[in-house]
């Protein structure tokens, strides 16, 4: 039902931030995919997490314990009716400044960083400006 259906993928909250500033450490790298609402919502915090392997950013102390080789990538979805499927930059921002929940709260507190579709691959979505 939401296979190949994603308005936006984006990396957001820490990981982001240190994309933008080079100052904020990485813990993990959180990987949001965005949908539209559909008669079936997706289930709430959907969430999986992988194993980034070998990089310049090492393993987290935490999972170095848990038999990761590199940083974790959480990978959330989430469907919202925010999300049509118009314009992800601007449906983004729109979720981020008026969703009141929890999740969008969250995610507003940081940043986002477009990753699909293609053209917003690298661009910074969220906050406008720093």
């Amino acid at each position: 039902m939401y296979n190949g259906k994603e308005v936006l993928v984006a990396l957001c909250q820490g990981g982001t931030l240190h994309y933008i500033d080079k100052k904020n450490g990485v813990k993990d790298f959180d990987v949001w995919f965005f949908y539209p609402m559909k008669s079936r919502n997706l289930p709430y915090r959907r969430r999986g997490v992988i194993d980034f392997g070998e990089s310049k950013f090492g393993v987290h102390p935490d999972m170095k314990r848990k038999g990761y080789s590199g940083r974790t990538v959480d990978v959330l979805m989430r469907s919202d009716s925010f999300f049509k499927g118009r314009s992800p930059e601007s449906e983004i921002v729109d979720y981020l400044l008026h969703k009141k929940s929890a999740t969008a709260k969250l995610l507003a507190k940081k940043a986002v960083i477009g990753l699909y579709p293609e053209r917003q691959f690298g661009k910074r979505l969220w906050p406008q400006k720093l």
